[in-house]
């Protein structure tokens, strides 16, 4: 988990707006994370990243997309 912690911090140091993949890197950095987290039993922190996904400013926008286009899932 203290790699997983590492690597948000280092994640933080490029800009989101020239880096493409920046989103999605943090998505899955705090995926992983919050897995760690549900393996050691701290629910609360793997609930604070798995939220902070859904929080992930390009995966708001893909979810929209994919409702806008039909593709999402109606129990969003």
């Amino acid at each position: 988990m203290a790699l997983h912690h590492q690597a948000l911090r280092r994640h933080r140091l490029p800009s989101p707006l020239t880096e493409p993949g920046y989103d999605w890197l943090e998505m899955d950095i705090r995926s992983r994370l919050g897995r760690a987290c549900v393996a050691t039993g701290r629910v609360d922190e793997a609930l604070g990243q798995f939220q902070a996904v859904l929080d992930v400013p390009g995966f708001a926008r893909t979810r929209r997309a994919g409702r806008a286009s039909g593709t999402g899932n109606s129990g969003d």
